[in-house]
């Protein structure tokens, strides 16, 4: 008998049509990633000063800006983000 392995981490593509249906794709995706992440999309990146000083939080936080971006621009064609 045949087994499949169903976990997978699709990333949804927008082409440039159906972009309500992308839209809702998209944030479904992103918060399974986090919460925190579509928020970051959705409000902006939070921004920090760079500094010797930073700590645990603030690395966190630079990463979910770093995550959040990546997801939106893997899920765009190259026609698209051209």
């Amino acid at each position: 008998m045949a087994s499949y392995n169903l976990d997978f981490d699709y990333l949804p593509m927008f082409t440039g049509t159906n972009y309500f249906w992308w839209q809702v794709k998209i944030e479904l995706y992103n918060n399974c990633k986090g919460v925190d992440i579509w928020e970051i999309i959705k409000k902006g990146p939070i921004v920090t000063e760079k500094s010797e000083d930073w700590f645990t939080e603030d690395y966190k936080m630079i990463s979910k800006n770093s995550k959040a971006i990546n997801i939106l621009y893997c899920g765009l064609t190259i026609e698209i983000y051209e």
